[in-house]
């Protein structure tokens, strides 16, 4: 990854030109730390971990949001990613200022390196980073809070090229770095940007292997089958991480894959605009669909596209056209058949995301124009198609965007200035390639970018930083102080408080269990109750919260779960149900109220009502049935029948909980006839139990909670989870890793002794 310059003048210049763009971007207000997501979300999680393991425990459960699911397993947590442990050192602001400078690092080290490699002049591939990294699908993501999309993004460069490395000399060596780095973009905690980038990657590789020539069908093998070698090679190394999430996913409520589904979210026609108009703070294209890089990209960056003789440029363009194919959707027949054929896209939603490789694309488009040298009447014709194409922009958006009045503003006139100013430049930059007006060129042609650039990035960061409510949380944990809610057994106290009172998770910070939780995969077991007991139909776009409906019925809308606290409110007024999803809408004014007795948190039963599914127990328990008196229980779960004295009857006894961690619960039971012991904490496989230290069954009760069956006496129940797939994922990581230092060991031993190369840098 040479610059032409002594190697630690060179980390020292990465590292320089890092930190100055992080800085400009995120250190001015809002700041890096205020990003909605982060607060409410990614922050919650770092906390919860490094609290977690410095304590000398392994975070696998995490009871204190949605009703209980697996920690670990989340992907956007990140536990096993090697870079986040730098939050059990630092504080969390420090630590996330830390890993961006980070992320920023490689990514411009990925874009010098594939730069050399597509034949990149120096100052033209700068550019093109800096553009990149300052992108809108980058800053306006990262602004908003989404961290681990924005630091996974930041691998992609590395990722070309290293792979157009293993296609054009396939080595165990280029295959296992292509495979770790692969393996550490989904480690990185988000598996949509992962497989974004695995798209891309292999249709670079395919579009530059053809057309048909000698030793296409040999790029073509190479290339695909070293990318699908390498992701296999990834996929076992992050394996502890990869297969409790699929384990997760299939118990999520995104389990059922659909065409609408994966579709949602997807990109409207008008809001391609954005690649010609910035948003300007009008808060007219979400970060979703957010595609400007200023007219860098767009005006120079189809010029160097159309340099089609170059198998690297068909290759970019086959790249960015799958990119767009899938950000379209169904507005496309194509999205339809890559649904079917392509692995992974009906496990994903909001396929917008997938539009960062247009941008990218048409940056390196942008870089391959700049580096070569052409006819001035070609670079005349190239430059102003582009410019009319970033002129159209606006008059598309205004002829098509369903957008306010005040967004349609007429286009700047400054614009035209600034779009005649870049043609310009890009020209002489071009065609000056040496003497005195070359250094001038290029130096005016990067400052009019990135100034133009930032200029415009910053009113969009602003308009979609949302504020965060979580001044009154505090003051809920000392009213559950003060009433005695938090006992010497550590039991979370359950709410049912909505993100305008509290954040979903905030219960990962003070120890109680919310009703909400703000996840990309909720237990579908809970997330249907939450919604079905109510009659509410869940969101299918917005299935990361629950609907902000459920808080329409009363301070405590379910007798299921031991609410001890709620949020009371105004009636809602006519229609205003229909307003709660746009923006400017503003939640009903009300305050938290707290409850004593509520229902049980851990009871008994004597007898049990069989169903053949899970939401079967769901609809009974919306239509009233008494599960309390006897639970729900499904009739493949193997629980032995009941044999009571009198069927039905309460059960003379008590349950005590006396010890409650993440991972282990104990309770105290005395019972004076056979019942199923029913714990109102979500079921979920790898929780088991013993019964006076021997093993017993822990089976779903009432759709969602724990059930155990015990005899008659006293006993102790209890139940511990273990994650059933970390081991084996960590046995196949190490067993990989191992292999691969076998096969490395082989051919460096069967290797020539030779001079090393500069491409083995």
């Amino acid at each position: 990854m040479s610059l032409g310059l002594p190697a630690r003048r060179e980390a020292l210049l990465v590292l320089a030109a890092s930190i100055a763009l992080v800085v400009l971007a995120y250190l001015t207000p809002p700041a890096l730390f205020e990003g909605t997501d982060w607060q409410q979300l990614h922050l919650l999680n770092k906390t919860y971990a490094a609290e977690t393991l410095t304590s000398g425990r392994l975070p696998l459960w995490n009871p204190y949001a949605g009703l209980g699911r697996p920690f670990l397993a989340d992907t956007e947590t990140a536990v096993l990613y090697p870079p986040n442990l730098i939050y059990l050192l630092l504080d969390p602001s420090t630590a996330l200022l830390t890993l961006t400078v980070a992320h920023y690092a490689l990514g411009l080290l990925g874009m010098i390196a594939l730069g050399r490699a597509l034949g990149l002049v120096r100052w033209a591939t700068w550019l093109a980073a800096a553009s990149f990294l300052w992108s809108a699908p980058l800053v306006a993501r990262l602004s908003a809070g989404q961290v681990p999309y924005a630091h996974a993004t930041c691998y992609l460069p590395l990722l070309f090229f290293l792979a157009l490395r293993l296609q054009d000399a396939f080595s165990v060596r280029r295959l296992a770095t292509l495979g770790a780095v692969l393996a550490l973009q989904l480690l990185c905690g988000h598996p949509q940007m992962a497989w974004v980038s695995w798209l891309g990657v292999g249709a670079f590789l395919l579009g530059r292997a053809l057309p048909p020539g000698d030793r296409s069908a040999r790029r073509v093998v190479v290339g695909l089958a070293g990318l699908a070698a390498a992701l296999g090679v990834a996929l076992a190394l992050a394996a502890p991480m990869l297969l409790p999430f699929v384990e997760l996913a299939s118990q999520g409520n995104r389990a059922v894959p659909s065409l609408a589904f994966a579709n949602a979210d997807t990109l409207e026609w008008w809001q391609w605009t954005s690649f010609a108009l910035p948003d300007g703070g009008r808060r007219v294209f979400i970060w979703e669909a957010n595609l400007y890089a200023g007219l860098l990209p767009l005006v120079i960056g189809l010029a160097g596209l159309t340099f089609f003789r170059d198998r690297n440029v068909r290759g970019l363009v086959a790249a960015g056209l799958a990119g767009a194919l899938v950000a379209c959707g169904t507005r496309t027949p194509a999205f339809a058949v890559l649904y079917y054929l392509v692995p992974g896209l009906s496990s994903f939603h909001i396929h917008a995301r997938a539009a960062v490789l247009v941008v990218f694309v048409l940056i390196l488009g942008a870089a391959l124009f700049l580096s070569r040298s052409g006819s001035v009447r070609r670079s005349a014709a190239l430059l102003a198609t582009g410019v009319g194409l970033a002129l159209a922009g606006p008059v598309v958006f205004r002829a098509s965007a369903p957008a306010p009045e005040a967004a349609l503003e007429p286009f700047p006139g400054g614009r035209l200035v600034l779009a005649a100013g870049v043609a310009l430049l890009a020209g002489l930059a071009v065609h000056l390639r040496s003497g005195r007006g070359a250094l001038a060129a290029r130096l005016g042609l990067a400052v009019l970018v990135l100034a133009e650039l930032g200029a415009s990035l910053g009113p969009a960061r602003q308009v979609w930083s949302f504020p965060v409510v979580k001044q009154g949380e505090p003051h809920l944990f000392e009213g559950l102080l003060r009433a005695g809610l938090y006992g010497d057994v550590d039991v979370p106290p359950r709410v049912a408080l909505p993100p305008w009172a509290i954040r979903h998770n905030s219960g990962l910070l003070y120890k109680w269990s919310n009703v909400s939780g703000y996840n990309a995969l909720t237990l579908n077991r809970v997330w249907v109750y939450l919604h079905a007991s109510l009659g509410l139909t869940p969101p299918l776009d917005e299935n990361t919260y629950p609907s902000r409906l459920i808080y329409d019925h009363g301070p405590f809308p379910y007798e299921s779960m031991n609410l001890v606290a709620g949020w009371r409110s105004e009636p809602p007024s006519a229609g205003d149900s229909g307003s709660r999803n746009v923006a400017g809408w503003q939640p009903p004014p009300g305050e938290p109220v707290l409850r004593r007795p509520t229902d049980p948190r851990a009871y008994l039963a004597t007898s049990v009502q069989r169903v053949g599914r899970w939401s079967e127990a769901v609809e009974a328990m919306a239509a009233g049935h008494d599960f309390h008196r006897a639970p729900l229980v499904e009739t493949d779960t193997g629980l032995p029948a009941f044999d009571p004295a009198e069927s039905g009857a309460t059960p003379l006894g008590r349950v005590d909980i006396t010890f409650f961690d993440p991972e282990r619960v104990v309770l105290e039971v005395d019972a004076s006839t056979p019942a199923l012991l029913v714990l109102a904490e979500a079921w979920y496989p790898g929780w088991s139990a013993t019964l006076d230290g021997s093993p017993a069954a822990v089976v779903p009760a009432n759709a969602w909670m724990r059930g155990v069956s015990v005899p008659a006496g006293h006993h102790q129940v209890e139940l511990r989870f273990r994650s059933r797939w970390l081991l084996p994922g960590a046995l196949l990581s190490l067993l990989t890793a191992a292999g691969l230092a076998v096969l490395l060991h082989r051919e460096r031993r069967a290797a020539p002794r030779s001079k090393p190369t500069e491409d083995d840098g």
